[in-house]
């Protein structure tokens, strides 16, 4: 306790003040710590493996941005088909466009041009394809590439 007396604490009231002042700092450092350190840290650590995204915003994230695309959305005439995911999740949509591995899929369907009037074993396609978008993006890199160095 002699910390205490180095502070020269004589009153109950400034040992409370010192100890509510301590609390409130440590509450804010959780509330900087749980609202900007860790999304800004998940954000780099997905970028780092070639997952990429809109932007994180402190305190309210990307709801103005959904909202104001939903909005947009809900103004233009509805079209009587089955792809309903652009009305009702017009970020999703978005998003999808912007930042989804497409690639994968543009070198199957040119595959596929090349085999055109034959048999496709399907299966076989759908596999590597699914293998193809795992590997893009967990590592960064194409299927075939990470089955040769392993």
């Amino acid at each position: 306790m002699s910390w205490l007396r180095k502070l020269e604490i004589t009153s109950p009231i400034r040992f409370l003040c010192l100890l509510s002042s301590l609390f409130v700092l440590l509450a804010l450092i959780k509330l900087f710590h749980n609202i900007w350190w860790i999304p800004t840290r998940i954000q780099k650590l997905m970028a780092l493996q070639g997952i990429k995204g809109p932007s994180y915003k402190l305190v309210h994230g990307n709801t103005k941005e959904i909202s104001s695309m939903k909005q947009e959305s809900m103004s233009r005439p509805k079209s009587f088909s089955h792809d309903i995911v652009s009305q009702v999740h017009p970020h999703i949509h978005s998003w999808t466009k912007t930042y989804a591995i497409i690639a994968s899929a543009e070198t199957m369907l040119e595959k596929w041009k090349s085999h055109e009037g034959k048999e496709i074993e399907v299966f076989e396609e759908f596999t590597l394809l699914t293998s193809e978008v795992i590997a893009r993006t967990a590592f960064g890199s194409n299927y075939l590439e990470g089955r040769n160095i392993f």
